[in-house]
This record gives structure tokens, C-alpha cells and sequence, in this order.
């Protein structure tokens, strides 16, 4: 991408409302633009904090997964970083990143990354993004706390619902095609979905987070289209598939991709509250 167009993509997001132009025309020759691919891997095996560059997330939106340090060491993901959000900004300050850790799209996403000490030597210059920062960080706290909420539900149906409520109660979520107020028309969510990625973000196990889709999808709350390994459609999935999801000679597994369209928000709201 040219440093012209990246800099009109800076500009447009909150961390870097009201600074200076032309220190941030300087900042921009240090970014690196990347476009990802749906389930292409990105690690960063470095452990100092110069060596480990900030992401921000311009388009679509990716999974930040780690492992649990205590016990069985579980992978979990730890969340979803949608557009004008940060990854890797508490290792800037300070807080260690976590071994194993690495973000995965989810979506067809752009980010753009720049290392700690050319962020650093830019907020000595213009320091009103440190206010910026700390606007992000509240914001990524109250997605954290509206996270906790969806993983404290005790049934598959009820965590998915709170999570999936999300699209239309954070302004983050909310996809930026959808403008019906009412909340009445189907809102369709680019994201691709798997039920690894459901257990994993929502802890729970893999029948709990199956059990939990087809209870949306009888309630007529959602539906949902499959996509094989290639991201083509899966033609003719049946409920008894879902259901048999992860089951020996079952056309379904654990890893299977799929997109969620909700169908009438407000309902899933209601189902929330019930």
C-alpha cells in the first residue's frame, strides 16, 4: 500500500486522532501494511519488547490465542481484535506476552504494524496519544467484561447468543453495512467461524458449543453456511450433521468453517434476557 494511502487509514482511527500531520507522514515510513489470508498463522517468537512490533487492526478481525499458564497449559483464545483495535499494546507497557502467543484472521484482514521504540519516540512528540491509548485500552477492558459475561452462561445456546449479541452492542462488532436501528433485519457477520474457535474463545467443550448451535438454528435465530478447507461452500449440511459434528464419519469437524447470519437481532437479544 503507498505511505499516502497508509496514512489517510491512520488518521481515520482513534489512536491517532489529533496528532500532528506531518510527524505522522515521519511515523508512516515505519509501518508495514499486511494483508491476511482466513487461518494464516502469525507467531512472534521474539521475547524482548522492542523485538515484538504493536498490530492495529484496519479491516476484519483476528483471534488472539495463547495458552493457559497454569495446569494442563490449555490453548484459549483470548479475543476477538476487530478494526481500530490493537494487539500486543500491554507488552508496549510493560505487561510480558505470553508464550505461544499468536493472532490468527478470522476474517479477510488488513493490519498494520510498527515497532514500540518508533511508537514511543512518536508519543514524546505528540503526547495526546497516550490519551488516545488509554481510550482503546478502556474500550478493549469493556469487550473483555462483555467476554467474561458471554463465558459465565452455563448453557451452549445461551453463550453463543451472548457472544454472537455482541455484533449489535458494541460499536467495535457492529458491522459497518448494518444501519437498521430496530434491530428487525437480518445482520449477516463475515467472520469465519469454527467450533475450535467457539470452545476455545467461550471455554467450553466441543458438545456444549454444537448443542448450542443447534439450538439457534432450530429457534430460528440464526443460519448458518458451511465452508469446506478451500472456503467453498458445503452444500446440503442438515441439522443431523451439525449434531454429528466431530463424530466418526461425521461430514462435519471441529475445524469446519462457517458463517453465522443473525437473523433478527432483537429476538436473540430477547433469548438472552430470557
Amino acid at each position: 500500500m503507498p505511505q499516502e494511502e497508509t496514512l489517510t487509514l491512520l488518521q481515520s482511527t482513534p489512536l491517532f486522532r489529533g496528532v500532528n500531520e506531518e510527524e505522522l507522514e515521519k511515523f508512516v515510513t515505519y509501518c508495514k501494511f499486511e494483508q491476511l489470508s482466513v487461518g494464516e498463522t502469525i507467531i512472534f517468537n521474539a521475547r524482548f519488547r522492542d523485538e515484538i512490533p504493536i498490530v492495529l487492526v484496519t479491516k476484519g478481525c483476528v483471534a488472539l490465542h495463547t495458552t493457559t499458564v497454569y495446569g494442563t497449559y490449555k490453548r484459549i483464545v483470548l479475543a476477538l481484535v476487530m478494526p481500530t483495535q490493537l494487539v500486543y499494546e500491554f507488552q508496549f507497557l510493560g505487561d510480558p506476552l505470553p508464550e505461544s502467543s499468536s493472532i490468527v484472521p478470522i476474517d479477510e484482514t488488513d493490519v498494520v504494524s510498527f515497532y514500540p521504540n518508533r511508537f514511543e519516540a512518536l508519543i514524546k512528540t505528540q503526547p495526546v496519544i497516550m490519551r488516545n491509548l488509554a481510550q482503546t485500552m478502556m474500550f478493549k477492558q469493556n469487550i473483555s467484561n462483555f467476554h467474561l459475561e458471554a463465558v459465565s452462561q452455563t448453557k451452549g445456546g445461551a453463550k453463543i447468543a451472548t457472544m454472537l449479541s455482541g455484533f449489535f452492542r458494541l460499536n467495535a462488532w457492529r458491522p459497518p453495512d448494518y444501519d437498521d436501528l430496530r434491530l428487525k433485519q437480518e445482520m449477516q457477520l463475515s467472520i469465519m467461524w469454527s467450533i475450535d474457535l467457539i470452545t476455545r474463545y467461550l471455554s467450553c467443550d466441543v458438545r456444549t458449543a454444537r448443542g448450542g448451535l443447534v439450538e439457534l438454528i432450530k429457534a430460528g435465530l440464526i443460519k448458518v453456511q458451511w465452508f469446506d478447507d478451500e472456503l467453498m461452500p458445503i452444500e446440503n449440511v442438515s441439522a443431523q450433521d451439525v449434531r454429528d459434528l466431530g463424530r466418526k464419519g461425521g461430514r462435519l469437524h471441529e475445524e469446519t468453517y462457517f458463517r453465522i447470519s443473525i437473523l433478527k437481532p432483537n429476538r436473540l437479544e430477547e433469548y438472552c434476557g430470557g
